[in-house]
Order: structure tokens, then sequence, then C-alpha cells
């Protein structure tokens, strides 16, 4: 998908367009006749070298429009020109994300003892975010919005965070914030965009096209803004439009594979699984990086278990096993693939070779990479489909397992899946207690972020349809009221994730079964 308003994560991926060249230097600010100027505190850029300050905006501007393969080569250019330069440390490990950019994030902060205070703040805050650490992330930013008050970056990197927690009314709130504060910000691509995710968020789709039509119109060129806003229209149910925009970005970027797969998403979306496959097997051989080609190899999969093809699913996934290990990723990309490997085991109900594939895949992504967000985020998976598995085979296993995943979740509260993952996981052992009220009281809260088909985000949507889908079993099975509305709802689904495809069979089953 288009960038989200959050970190840069290319998991199921994964976390803007048309940034504003930062400042290197207060910039006075305009002011009415009579009045001094007020020097604007913004945050600085420190390195000895032009050359390495020119490929580092770049690579930012890059960065912003979700270019994040082209960015890296340009952070890259930074460092080498100047190997001191912090902030272009630390700005390529939080886009290249895993142990291998936390160790770049880290060294950053090594570098950064002596810069100016809200240059070396923002780094601690880049940190924490890639260790997980967000209250003292939010901590830091709350320090930043003292020390360079007029850096929009600030309060958009505030405004990211409550998106992550799922708080896009407050998101929501802070992305205008930062827009009120830079002409540049309210008069750009990357505003809109981060704005219209938001709103999208919450149900508020006709704000959203509106935002992104804006975001598009200032930045005509990016093929960013298209690609968010063909995500939009597609969520709204306007398919030809969402075709056409992801077009419009492909034309301008042919390395912008997301483009492609928006359009395998409206092909999905629309009943036409040969024409989906074959975008997803254009978007692979156009991508960059093995993680991109991973990342594309789990939706083909999901896709092809969901017509029915269980061998060649799993084929997908053991191919995407294999590149990996072949380049070398970080860690947390192998245990990923492993833990999509688990949901679709569950799905079909083969709990015992979850139990047997979850416990190695834990130790390993432990004893690798134990800091990083997007390790706990794995983690997080991998828990919670083990918990599931252990219900059905081992219930104090399972218990111990839970045990596990709460103390995670309560150390990493922003992981954008937690509350379908921990309701999913709690209602799992109150089953298999016997306790059906306690079960029924979790996933009672189970819903799709109020959108009509859609949650716009590929992390979260395959776990809120299956709670919602949990749901609706269990109040079949005890013959209870309210799984009407449920199955109803899932059997209709038109959705972007093929994982819904599966969703909505077993919906359709439950009607049947009901009848």
């Amino acid at each position: 998908m288009a960038r989200r308003p959050a970190q840069a994560v290319v998991l199921l991926l994964a976390l803007g367009a048309g940034c504003s060249r930062p400042r290197t230097a207060p910039v006075a600010a305009p002011v009415d006749a009579g009045h001094a100027a007020r020097v604007l505190q913004l945050m600085p850029i420190t390195t000895s070298s032009a050359v390495a300050r020119d490929a580092f905006l770049e690579g930012r501007r890059l960065s912003d429009n979700n270019r994040q393969s082209e960015s890296l080569s340009k952070f890259h250019e930074a460092v080498t020109a100047d190997p001191d330069f912090a902030l272009a440390w630390s700005y390529m490990g939080y886009v290249l994300t895993g142990d291998e950019g936390l160790a770049m994030v880290r060294r950053a902060q090594r570098l950064s003892a002596k810069l100016p205070e809200g240059e070396r703040l923002w780094i601690e805050l880049q940190l924490a975010r890639v260790e997980g650490r967000q209250d003292d992330a939010t901590r830091v930013a709350q320090q930043l919005v003292l020390v360079i008050p007029d850096e929009w970056r600030v309060l958009f990197e505030m405004a990211q965070m409550a998106y992550d927690r799922r708080d896009f009314e407050r998101a929501t709130a802070g992305y205008r914030r930062a827009m009120s504060l830079s002409v540049e910000l309210s008069s750009s691509c990357l505003g809109f965009n981060n704005l219209g995710y938001a709103q999208a968020m919450i149900g508020h789709l006709d704000q959203a096209i509106s935002a992104l039509t804006k975001c598009v119109a200032f930045n005509p060129s990016e093929p960013n803004p298209w690609d968010s806003l063909g995500e939009i229209q597609l969520a709204a149910g306007r398919f030809e439009e969402s075709r056409e925009s992801f077009g419009k970005a492909l034309a301008l970027s042919k390395a912008f594979v997301e483009a492609e797969r928006g359009i395998a998403a409206v092909e999905f979306a629309q009943d036409r699984y040969d024409a989906g496959q074959a975008s997803l097997v254009r978007a692979r051989q156009s991508a960059l990086r093995s993680t991109e080609r991973a990342s594309i190899d789990l939706a083909v999969a999901w896709a092809t278990l969901a017509h029915g093809d269980e061998k060649a699913a799993f084929a997908t996934i053991d191919r995407a096993e294999k590149e990996l290990h072949r380049e070398k990723v970080p860690a947390y990309w192998v245990a990923d693939v492993a833990a999509t490997r688990a949901a679709m085991l569950n799905l079909l109900g083969r709990h015992a070779a979850v139990v047997a594939l979850v416990g190695p895949q834990l130790t390993a992504l432990q004893k690798a990479d134990a800091g990083s967000e997007l390790a706990s985020i794995v983690r997080h998976r991998l828990h919670a489909e083990l918990v599931m598995a252990q219900a059905k085979t081992d219930l104090p296993a399972a218990r111990r397992t839970l045990a596990l995943l709460t103390q995670e979740i309560a150390t990493n509260t922003a992981t954008i899946e937690v509350d379908a993952l921990g309701r999913r996981a709690r209602a799992a052992v109150a089953r298999a207690s016997g306790d059906d009220e306690s079960a029924l009281t979790e996933l009672a809260g189970c819903e799709l972020l109020g959108l009509s088909e859609y949650t716009l985000d590929d992390r979260v949507k395959p776990h809120d349809t299956r709670c919602l889908l949990d749901r609706a079993e269990l109040l079949t099975t005890l013959h209870r009221e309210g799984a009407a509305p449920i199955v109803q709802r899932l059997s209709g689904f038109a959705s972007r994730d093929p994982v819904d495809v599966l969703v909505r069979q077993r919906a359709l089953g439950l009607r049947k079964l009901a009848k």
C-alpha cells in the first residue's frame, strides 16, 4: 500500500509525499510591520560535507514519497561522503528497519553526542521508535516541541504515533496542527496524504478522497500520491477510478510496485483472480529488494490458498523463505513469513503443525533481533498464532504463551495489531477453558474501524476480519443471537486482501450452518 502515517514498515507490510525540503539554519518568520522578525527554531542538519548534505536531502525527499528503495542509495551516498553524518545514519536505519537498520540508528546516536539539541533529540526519537519504546518516544517528542517549536516534523511524528495507536481522531487533529505550523506542509502533498489516511480510517472516505486529490494536485509527478488516492478510491468501491490512479503511479515509476499491487487488489475485489495474480507477478518482477519480493509472495500465497490450491500456496511461502535466507535479510523478515505460514495453518485447522513451527522461530528471532520494534510486531504475531494453536492442543501451554504475549503487549502497546491479536488469543484460551462468556466479551470489541469494507492497512485487516469471524462462529455454536449481521457482512465482503476471500468462504459456510 502507499505510505501509511507510521514508521515505514514493509512487513505486510508494514508505515507521504511532497515533503518540504528541510532547512538547516534558523529562518526569520514574517511579521507585522513594526515588529522584529522572530527567528524560527527548526531542526538543524549537521555535516561537514556539502555533497553529503545534498544527498541526504534528496534521500529524505524520496523517503517521504515512499520511494524507500531509491532513498537508501542517497542516504548511503551521504554517509560515504561524511561517515560521521549522524542524521543520515539515523534516517537510513529508520528506512532500512530490522536489526541492520537498528544498528545504524544506534550508531547515529553514538555520533550525536555533540550535535545541537534538536538534532540529537530527533535521533533519540527515531531510536526509541525503532526499538519499540513508545513511552520514551512520546517523552522525547514532548521535549522536542519545546526545543524546536517551529519544526512541523515533530508534531507530524506525534500524529504518526497516535496513528500507530489507532487513535485516528487524535492523529487527524495532529496532522492538521502540523499543517497549520508550516506553510510549506499545508501546501504540499505530504500533509494531505497522511491526513487522508487518518480520515479514511475513521470512515470519512469522501473527506479522505478530497485530501488525497489535493495531495495529487500538489505533486502530480510523484507516484505515491496517485497510489494513495487509488487506495482510498478502492476503499470507497470506486474501482475504475482506483485502477486509473494506480496506473498513473506506475507510469511515473515502474519501480513503485505498490501501485501494481493496488491494481491486483482492484482485480481481486472484482473477482478477477487470474488478472490479480498476473499483476502480482509483474510487481514481483519489478521489485528492487528481496524483502519487497517476499511481501508480494505472501500476497500471492494468500490469493492462491483462497482459491483452493493449498500446495501452490505453501510452495510460494517456501520460495519467499529461501530467497530471504539466501539474501541474509534481518531475522524478523524470515520470522514474519513463518507467522504468515502459521496463520494459514491455523485457518486450515492444522494446529499441531503451528506448534512445531512457531517455537523454533521465536527462539531464532530472540537470538538475532531482540530489540527492534519490527521484531516485537512479529513476536506478537507468532505468539498469538501459537496461543490459538495450543488452545486446541495443549491448554496449559496456551495459558503460558498468552502470559508472554500479554507481557509483550504491555511493553509495546503501539503495535497496530495489538487489539485484535490480544482479543483473539484471550478468547481462544477462554473458550478452551469452557468460559464462553469471557470469550464473547473479548470478541465483542472486534471491529473494522468504521469502514464499509476495508481497513486500508495490511497488518490490521486479516486479524480484524478473523476476530469478527471468531465471534460469529462462537455465537453460531452457542445458538446465540447476533451472529447473522456479522455473517452477512463478512459473506458479502469485497476485499483488497486475499485473506478475506477465505474469511468470506468461512462466513458463507456459517450462513448455511445457521439455516
